[in-house]
Order: structure tokens, then sequence, then C-alpha cells
């Protein structure tokens, strides 16, 4: 296979499950309960040990803004039923991605998965992907565990596989069932939905697709927020659940993102070329509706268009920028030639920053 150094976005395909749950699955006592913690909760005020820098104090303005809500903005979620798995939602969102893409399942080299909550562990849900859409032999297929940072991660492979020759067409799929692992009476069980999303990523013509990334880890902050059985390895007898092995811990996570989220910009608009005043679209992450109006601020791009899914999905982990996009795209927000700038970070912590300039298109020949 030709080199090819750029890389772009070709389709991309969602799924959400058919049941929503609106806020008032959650009984009045325990949100009454959730509303008188919040003063100790992630949108608490700044802590007199931490520093106020201007980026720390655009992140606590944006999280005042909704102190009095237990939802953290959200107002409703998709929820997975019991009978469906997964591999289901995934194979759903990779069907609608080829078909949009115009990129045929037999011209896939390459299919990397990023499920938060997967089928099996030690079996990849790729394997069932590949089977059911008819997939060559010779594809490689990797399982990603990159959780809230899932789909810029694969991006990054992607990008390699490709620039470098190995592979034409990737497919790469996130998907999030979060609901399985949540706890009722957890605040945090609000904030999370279910869904899966998918995207072809192939060759784009010079000056479109990923221009520039850049990455980020830091841990300092691995364990905060973990599955497991709490108290015991995850191995353990009792049900694996998500939750907050370090309530501190985590909540300096969105600190540490947003303190990095300026000179990441930076390196990744370094690397394509362009500067601030060119970006006309934000994709971020989806952790809280407070989170694309911080990073907005943080970035000083009040002209920038933005959508935002939190209200109506809420997180959908590795999910969220795929959704966003697809949901910009349909709303008119996000059309072809936008330079857009994406944000994503996962708990452990890692943090992903991309510039790319939209412009999708069926598959080049």
């Amino acid at each position: 296979m030709r080199d090819i150094s750029h890389v772009g976005i070709l389709g991309i395909g969602t799924y959400l499950p058919p049941e929503v749950r609106t806020n008032d699955w959650w009984p009045k006592d325990l949100v009454e309960r959730w509303r008188v913690q919040r003063a100790a909760g992630v949108t608490r005020e700044l802590e007199p040990d931490r520093q106020a820098s201007p980026v720390a104090t655009a992140l606590a303005r944006a999280m005042a803004a909704y102190k009095d809500d237990p939802f953290e903005g959200a107002i409703e979620r998709r929820v997975i039923p019991d009978d469906m798995e997964p591999s289901d939602m995934e194979l759903a969102a990779a069907r609608a991605a080829l078909e949009r893409s115009g990129v045929g399942a037999d011209r896939i080299d390459a299919l990397l998965i990023g499920g938060t909550i997967p089928d099996f562990q030690q079996n990849s849900s790729g394997c069932r992907l590949h089977l059911e859409l008819g997939m060559r032999p010779g594809v490689f297929t990797l399982q990603t565990e990159g959780a809230c940072n899932a789909f810029a991660q694969q991006v990054a492979v992607a990008h390699a596989l490709i620039g470098s020759g190995q592979a034409r067409y990737v497919l790469a799929v996130q998907s999030s069932a979060q609901s399985r692992v949540l706890r009722k009476e957890d605040p945090f069980s609000a904030w999370f939905g279910d869904g899966a999303t998918a995207v072809v990523l192939g060759p784009a013509p010079a000056g479109e697709g990923v221009l520039g990334q850049a990455h980020l880890t830091d841990g300092r902050f691995y364990g905060a927020l973990v599955t497991g059985v709490p108290g015991k390895r995850w191995t353990d007898e009792g049900k694996n659940v998500l939750y907050l092995a370090n309530p501190r811990m985590a909540r300096e996570q969105f600190f540490a993102i947003v303190e990095h989220a300026n000179p990441m910009l930076d390196r990744a608009l370094a690397a394509a070329g362009l500067g601030r005043k060119d970006i006309g679209v934000i994709v971020t992450h989806q952790a809280a509706a407070w989170f694309g109006p911080a990073i907005q601020a943080i970035w000083d791009l009040p002209e920038a268009r933005r959508t935002d899914t939190f209200a109506w999905a809420s997180s959908l982990s590795g999910a969220n920028l795929p959704m966003v996009m697809a949901t910009g795209e349909r709303e008119g927000i996000l059309r072809p030639g936008d330079v857009v700038a994406t944000i994503s970070g996962a708990t452990g912590m890692t943090t992903t920053v991309m510039v790319m300039r939209w412009g999708r298109r069926s598959a080049i020949s």
C-alpha cells in the first residue's frame, strides 16, 4: 500500500437504545439527598488549598451554573435493555457508519473496538462484528481501552495505520453500557447513558481530515474513578460497579484536563499549521453540561460553534465525540470545510486534543 499522510472521517454511525430514562426515574427523596450533598460534590467551590488560576476559575464558573442541579444538566438518557448486549449496539452503529461512508465491510483493513462495558472480558466483541459484517480474514482487529478518551486514541491508531500504508480503511467502534455497572443511589448514576457510535476513517484530500494531534498522560489520577468491587479486587466475589475510589482526585482530574487544554490546543494547531482564528467548531467530551462552555471560555473562542448532547444522551464515555459530531452535522452546525478542535479526557488520566478539517464524503477509490 502507498503512503497516505491525510486521514479523515468518511462516515459516522450512531445507535441509541429505545428506552428513555428521564430524571424522575430517581426517587425524589434520593435526589433531595444528592442536593444536600452538593456542597461536597464535583461542582463545589474552589478549595482554599488549590491555586485559583484563570483556567481553574473559568471551570469553577461554568460548574457553578449547575450547582443547584444534581443531574448536572442531564434531562434524559438512553438505557440498554436486558435482552441486548453492548455488541448489538456496536453492530448497529458499525453498519450505519459503513453505509454512510460508502465503504463496504469487505474493504476494511483494521477494526478497532472501544467498549466501556464489553460483552465479556478476554473476548473482543470485534470478533463478533468481524463475522456478522462479513469482513475479510486478514483484518487487523484490536480491542482498545481508552474509556472516555477511546475515540481520540482510536483515531491516533488509525492515523498511524493508514499513514504508514498498513491499512487503507479503518472501522473504529465505541460503546457505552454504563447502566449495567451503576448504583442507583450514586449521584453520578444520572450522568451516564448507553449507546454506540462507529466511524470509518480513510484517506482524505490534502488539507482535510486530521491535521494535528496532542496527547497527554498524567498518572497522578490512576484509580480515581473505577469499575470493580468496592474495597476488593474486581475479580473478588461481589458485583462490579462504577464507583469513586477517590472523590477529591476524581474532581481534580477535571481541573488537570482544563489546565492542559490551552497548551495542548497550541501543540495540535502548530502541527496543523493553523491558528485559533481558524477554528470554526468545538467538539468536546460530554462529562456534564458545564464542560463544553468551560472549554469554549478557556480556549477563548466565543465565535466558534458548538453543540452538546449531554442533556438528552448524558455521557456516552468514548462514544461522546462521534455522537456530538453526528449531531452537529445533522443540525447544520458542522459543515464541510470547517476547522474542528476536539478535546476528550479519561479517568487515569489521558487527554487528547485534535484539530481536523471537516470534509465528509464517500470513500476515495
